[in-house]
């Protein structure tokens, strides 16, 4: 019995060896594996932090730049409202000068009269439509060019004009379908 006993002991003292070996490879394997890990999240975490402090100056160059376009496009309008300003005066003191060289040509030809008034008065109206004329092609120019500088603002723009063609034609709908919605019945 004593000798079962012992080699109990014995078979315990080896199986007790066995686990301990186990258990330090387990423990090495363990340790090895967390050590990898901390590494690669710290090595994460250096490139998240890197992604991150990227972002922020391409958001700050991106911001620089916008209000660089934004003080250019308001220089170019100033200067295309200047020149039309100048071409105005222009053709007012053309205007003021055929009106002048009327009155001085009435003057000295009486029995004309009739013929230059009217021509006078034509080319005044000319002159004045063709101001207008001028004005209103140099503004719808100022309006439409920012939304025609790319391909991409010429794609926004022809969506943008055939959803509001959209809804004009079925203006009558929606007003409907929106009493629909925000009156009960």
């Amino acid at each position: 019995m004593v000798r079962e006993i012992r080699e109990a002991q014995t078979q315990l003292a080896e199986d007790m060896e066995t686990l301990n070996t186990q258990f330090k490879r387990d423990y090495s394997y363990f340790s090895q594996t967390m050590q990898e890990e901390r590494y690669r999240y710290e090595r994460l975490e250096d490139q998240l932090n890197d992604l991150t402090e990227l972002h922020q100056h391409e958001t700050i160059n991106l911001k620089q730049e916008l209000a660089s376009i934004e003080e250019k496009v308001a220089y170019q309008a100033y200067e295309r409202a200047r020149d039309i300003q100048e071409v105005l005066e222009s053709c007012q003191t053309r205007v003021s000068k055929l009106e002048l060289q009327q009155q001085q040509q009435q003057t000295v030809q009486v029995e004309n009269t009739d013929a230059k008034v009217l021509l006078g008065k034509c080319i005044n109206i000319m002159l004045a439509i063709v101001t207008v004329i001028l004005v209103c092609v140099s503004t719808a120019a100022k309006f439409t060019a920012p939304l025609l500088r790319s391909r991409l603002h010429l794609v926004f723009t022809c969506v943008g004009v055939a959803l509001l063609a959209l809804l004009w034609k079925n203006w009558e709908h929606l007003q409907c379908a929106l009493e629909r919605l925000l009156l009960p019945h």
